[in-house]
Order: C-alpha cells, then sequence, then structure tokens
C-alpha cells in the first residue's frame, strides 16, 4: 500500500488508541509519518503523546468512530478543526492503489451478518476476498490486493467522520432508532446512514430496504428492495453466484445471532441481536 504524499510533512493527530488507531499508528510509523496521540479513556504509556491538543491546530485528526466530537468536553476543537478530520477507511482509499471490487455494507443491525453471508459467498465461488471495517481486521493492517473484492461494514460513525471512501456496491440493509445519543434523532440518524451513496464511484450502485426511506427521492444508480434475496445478492456481488439454504446455515456468527425460527424451505429465518433478517433463496 503506498502513503498518500499529501501527509507528509503535516501535523497530524491520532485521536483514540484503540484497535483502530494502533492501527494508524503502526501504518504510521511504518512510513516514517510524524504524528501525535490522545485517548480520553486510556492511561497512555507510549511516546508522541499530546495532553494539550486542544490547544493546537492539525492539518488532520485521524479519529477513532467511537469518539462522539458532538458531545465531547472539548467539542470545539472539534467544530474547529471538522474539515480536517479523517478516518482510517479514508488513508485506506486515498493510498494509490486500485482494488478489483469494494463492497460497504450499513444498516441498524444485521450488518456483520450480512458482511460474512457475502464473504463466504465470494469465497465458494473461489473470488479472492477481505472482511474490513467495523467488522474484520483494520483497513490499514491489511496487505492490500488489486485482484481481491473487499467488504467493509460501515457504522454511522464511520460515515459521518470519513471523506474519501469508494465504493463499487453499497447497501443500507435496514434503519430503526438506535446510536440517537450520538445522533440525537431519527432524522439525522437517517442522514447519516444515507451518506454511504455519496461514496459511490460513478459506475457503482446502490441498494436500501425501502421501508427505512419510503419517500427517498430517486437517485442515480440507487434503488430499493422490500426483502434481502437471492437476486439481490448477486447485484450487491456483481456476480451470477449460486446461493443456497446451505449456504445461509453456514453463515452463523458466534455470539452474534442464531437461527430462532425456521419455515417451510426456501424461506429461513436467522435473529442478530434484537435484528431478524430475512433471505429469500
Amino acid at each position: 500500500m503506498f502513503f498518500p504524499k499529501k501527509f507528509k510533512n503535516k501535523k497530524i493527530l491520532i485521536f483514540g488508541y484503540g484497535k483502530t488507531g494502533k492501527s494508524v499508528q503502526n501504518y504510521f510509523v511504518k512510513n516514517k509519518i510524524n504524528h501525535t496521540i490522545w485517548d480520553d479513556n486510556i492511561k497512555l504509556n507510549i511516546k508522541n503523546i499530546d495532553k494539550k491538543y486542544y490547544l493546537k491546530k492539525y492539518d488532520y485528526i485521524i479519529l477513532s468512530p467511537g469518539v462522539d466530537i458532538y458531545h465531547h468536553h472539548n467539542k470545539d476543537f472539534f467544530k474547529k478543526h471538522r474539515k480536517n478530520i479523517i478516518t482510517d477507511l479514508d488513508i485506506f482509499f486515498l493510498c494509490e492503489k486500485k482494488f478489483k471490487y469494494v463492497i460497504g455494507v450499513t444498516g441498524t443491525n444485521g450488518k456483520s451478518s450480512f458482511c460474512n453471508l457475502l464473504y463466504n459467498l465470494t469465497k465458494k465461488n473461489n473470488i479472492k476476498s477481505s472482511l474490513l471495517g467495523n467488522f474484520g481486521n483494520p483497513v490499514l493492517g491489511e496487505n492490500t490486493s488489486k485482484n481481491k473484492y473487499y467488504i467493509l461494514e460501515l457504522s454511522s460513525y464511520q460515515l459521518d467522520y470519513s471523506k474519501h471512501i469508494k465504493l463499487d456496491s453499497a447497501c443500507i440493509l435496514n434503519i430503526s432508532a438506535d446510536h440517537l445519543d450520538r445522533h440525537e434523532t431519527i432524522t439525522k440518524y437517517k442522514k447519516t446512514k444515507l451518506k454511504i451513496f455519496n461514496f459511490l464511484k460513478s459506475t457503482g450502485v446502490g441498494f436500501y430496504q425501502k421501508k427505512a426511506f419510503p419517500n427517498l427521492k430517486k437517485r442515480k444508480n440507487v434503488q430499493c428492495f422490500d426483502n434481502l434475496n437471492k437476486k439481490l445478492i448477486q447485484k450487491i456481488l456483481k456476480k451470477n453466484i449460486s446461493i443456497s439454504e446451505i449456504d445461509i446455515k453456514k453463515n452463523k456468527l458466534p455470539h452474534r445471532y442464531e437461527m430462532f425460527h425456521k419455515i417451510f424451505y426456501p424461506l429461513t429465518l436467522f435473529q442478530q441481536r434484537r435484528y431478524c433478517f430475512i433471505i429469500y433463496t
């Protein structure tokens, strides 16, 4: 992966030192990019800590998605730097590298399960692929290949802060009231989710659940669906692959969801957390 030249000799702050923040730091060290680090909740025993970050000006702030800039005790600092905030996903896509096919999946519930299903289907059909983003490996820890499919689970937080994602296919699985402590209203939450379609390439295609956005204005290359079904999955993958009930059964994620009811084939219901998503095969 090539590092964007625009980050050379810039003042950069990594804000948040969890899994994402550590992957960004490792990437910066590898590419000899100067940076400082801060995390509100972790006692840091590392170099480059910047306790007085809020008194300074930065060219870029690499923000972990779990940080709530709208209700932060230094929210004025983030408001002043709003245009300078990016994510690890932005760095990934700003790199001078072409990817074969990139799929973005979001929604209130079922994202991990659906991404896992897409990943298993690509493997079954001998398509090289990787799971990245909110579910899977941090994007900057990935050894990229131009011959791979990349399947990204994208949270509303990631969509809110990111600016440079590039998708061949995007899907909003569903919407229900969630994360309103961050987004405050369901309208703002929906608006953030819809941002995924802004990241589509000119040739990209988007899909959304009609029930979630019944009055959404028509957009180029964006179409609605009533239920997740085989044809829709084929469109998302842009591959006419075979999908069976066995494929769906194998898709079980430990501690994520379990089959709770089975209706006559070909309809199978799964439950993830508090959400039920339906696959018609």
